[in-house]
């Protein structure tokens, strides 16, 4: 058991946890874009298969993300690693929700980089909430 983190530790070991977090989901992204594509679902203009598992992927391995998030930053001190965890979401869901209404280059910085961003938010309003120093 990892003793916990204090200050700015914690906010950087946060965002370390949500870099890779973001960083397993455009992973697994990028490996079933690399795999080769079924051919009945592929034309003229590209593979729509591809794509659409593309956009399963991001759907449900956010979520993954989510629940992977407590025990991630228990494992690497950020404590209390649930409020933390809890107190990502809806950081994360706005991230999401102005992403989806961005161009496509802000869109993909922010799904990259959104867990960098709520993960240290997160364990700044915890500390808050808790008055841990």
């Amino acid at each position: 058991m990892t003793p916990p983190l204090a200050g700015g530790k914690r906010l950087l070991a946060a965002g370390v946890v949500g870099l890779v977090l973001s960083s397993c989901v455009v992973a697994v992204m990028v490996v079933v874009s690399l795999l080769p594509a079924d051919s009945r679902h592929c034309g003229p203009f590209g593979c729509l298969g591809v794509f659409q598992q593309l956009v399963d992927i991001w759907d449900i391995g956010r979520w993954v993300a989510i629940v992977l998030a407590w025990p991630l930053l228990r494992a690497v001190g950020v404590r209390p690693a649930w409020l933390v965890a809890l107190l990502a979401v809806p950081v994360l869901l706005v991230t999401w929700w102005v992403a989806g209404a961005s161009r496509i280059d802000v869109q993909l910085a922010l799904t990259f980089c959104g867990g960098l961003i709520a993960y240290p938010v997160a364990a700044w309003a915890a500390a808050r909430v808790l008055r841990l120093r």
